[in-house]
């Protein structure tokens, strides 16, 4: 008999908006987060293997269109310091305009307002 693995953190959450990107039919990724006040908080951003070079960035072009459609007049997130991408994300966030604006216990808070 195979005993399964306990998860070392589980999280479990309702209410949340999860967006599937699926430029060509096919999806390519996704995008979940929670709606605050006249905002949105994104918490994961997700590229499927197998992905077409690019797709990152093309879905987060995608994604922040989608949310000046819908109203939202604001964008954050946060990355820990020990995330290994963080460099590079950080980086891509920045291009894309978002500003860090907080850094509290080995966490960087990012924010990109409606232009």
């Amino acid at each position: 008999m195979t005993t399964l693995a306990q998860p070392v953190v589980s999280h479990l959450v309702t209410n949340r908006v999860v967006w599937t990107y699926q430029p060509d039919g096919w999806p390519r990724g996704l995008i979940t987060g929670a709606e605050n006040e006249k905002g949105f908080f994104i918490e994961h951003v997700v590229v499927f293997p197998g992905a077409p070079r690019g797709t990152l960035a093309a879905m987060v072009r995608a994604g922040l269109a989608e949310a000046w459609t819908r109203g939202y007049r604001s964008l954050g997130f946060y990355l820990p310091d020990a995330f290994p991408l963080r460099l590079r994300l950080d980086h891509l966030a920045q291009r894309l305009g978002f500003e860090p604006y907080a850094r509290d216990m080995g966490e960087v808070f990012y924010i990109l307002w409606h232009p």
